[in-house]
């Protein structure tokens, strides 16, 4: 989860992830082309903002606990 908003620097040190912090917020503010012009509003971006950056970090989680989670859905699933 840390990732989302820390990364580490080519020597090594946590630095902010700029990437994934500003990328997202790039893409909430290019995604206000395709809302209607009332709803262009710093509040509804930054909604959006922080809906991308909660929902890469939960793909993250899932990503890293998917193996354990199938396994144990697999087992289950035999025992029944």
């Amino acid at each position: 989860m840390s990732q989302i908003h820390v990364t580490r620097s080519d020597s090594g040190e946590g630095q902010l992830n700029y990437p994934e912090i500003v990328g997202n917020a790039v893409a909430a503010g290019i995604s206000n082309v395709y809302h209607p012009r009332d709803q262009r509003t710093l509040g509804h971006t930054v909604s959006v903002w922080g809906t991308n950056v909660m929902l890469n970090a939960l793909c993250n989680v899932a990503k890293e606990f998917w193996p354990d989670i199938r396994r144990t859905i697999h087992k289950q699933k035999k025992s029944n």
